[in-house]
């Protein structure tokens, strides 16, 4: 424990933090397993790096006991496996970097809350027992920034981030398998910007196989229209045989901007997508689902480029910018559809 040219050995990795005492450095855990329950109380400018190897192949490093970081500032975890969970409150600037979590207490793999600035890379935070999350994300501000991390498999929800005070972005995330929902992403003010991609329409985001709805996003009300908020982005996203009522919801007031997308084969709606502005959608298909394809509510205009919504149960597509006045409708813009397929529905096309 610790590096020999640069401070003492310790065999534990709490006595490695009390050696640091306060100062910024970096503690490098060697492969194995430590029975321990870690701490990391008012702290700064702290790494801890797992997987040292004194030969030439690497190893993983894991902590058999629960990780806690508190009232600390810059704080980074990379090549850990955490299996009683990682908990994080009040600390700004996280980083965590091929980091596994899970845990079998009924907590959340991956706890953090009232903290600022947090990137997740590389994370697994899978197979959570007894009605866990994956990670449980609750009032940070800030950046949130996820990329290339999987939550699969737990018997919670998979990814859960509420009352968030900052832009969210995903990138090449999996969320699938989940007994409950997959992943909630919920911003207190509409002037924050939520974007979702993959890294292709070849290799998407996944929001697919889960109990509840696929992927919910919530950035605003939308019944009052905020024309300059930022729009919600999803870009090269599958949803694919969720359970609940809606495969993909996402309550915006701004506007709505979707390309690439497959929410498909869903339980309920393929996509229902309330908007105070605009919605536009380019390359998507809506199809086989148990209720409706494609669901518009908006505020503004709606267009649709080569979309598909067939084969569904319910309607093709409900597209809808009325703006009802009285017994009277008062369009609030155009809905334009272009290029695009809606056959075999039970219901309307």
């Amino acid at each position: 424990m610790g590096d020999p040219n640069c401070g003492p050995v310790r065999s534990t990795i709490g006595d490695a933090i009390l050696d640091v005492n306060g100062r910024a450095g970096t503690i490098w855990i060697e492969g194995g397993t430590f029975s321990e329950t870690v701490t990391i109380n008012n702290m700064r400018d702290l790494t801890l790096r797992g997987g040292v190897s004194s030969g030439p192949s690497t190893s993983t490093t894991f902590i058999d006991g629960l990780v806690s970081i508190i009232n600390s500032f810059n704080i980074s975890l990379f090549n850990l496996t955490a299996n009683k969970g990682i908990a994080v409150d009040n600390t700004a600037g996280l980083n965590l970097s091929q980091v596994t979590v899970t845990n079998s207490t009924g907590a959340p793999g991956l706890a953090i809350s009232n903290s600022s600035a947090i990137t997740l890379a590389n994370v697994s935070a899978s197979n959570v027992q007894n009605g866990g999350a994956g990670a449980s994300l609750w009032n940070n501000s800030s950046a949130l920034t996820i990329a290339n991390s999987q939550f699969d498999g737990n018997t919670g929800q998979g990814l859960s981030v509420q009352a968030h005070n900052g832009d969210i972005s995903l990138t090449d995330v999996q969320v699938n398998d989940n007994a409950q929902r997959g992943a909630d992403l919920i911003v207190n003010d509409p002037a924050y910007r939520i974007s979702v991609s993959g890294r292709d329409v070849v290799s998407p985001s996944q929001f697919n196989n889960n109990g509840g709805t696929g992927l919910s996003i919530n950035s605003g009300w939308w019944g009052s229209t905020a024309p300059l908020a930022p729009p919600v982005t999803l870009t090269n996203i599958e949803v694919k045989n969720n359970g609940d009522w809606t495969g993909l919801y996402v309550q915006s007031a701004g506007p709505i901007n979707i390309e690439n997308i497959l929410a498909s084969d869903n339980h309920g709606t393929g996509a229902y997508l309330p908007s105070g502005a605009s919605v536009r959608i380019t390359n998507g298909a809506f199809d086989s689902n148990d209720r409706t394809g494609l669901q518009v509510q908006a505020l503004g205009d709606i267009l649709v480029t080569r979309i598909s919504a067939s084969d569904n149960r319910g309607q093709g597509a409900w597209l809808n910018n009325c703006s009802w006045n009285g017994w009277y409708c008062d369009g609030t813009g155009t809905v334009e559809v272009r290029s695009s397929t809606f056959a075999g529905n039970h219901n309307d096309g």
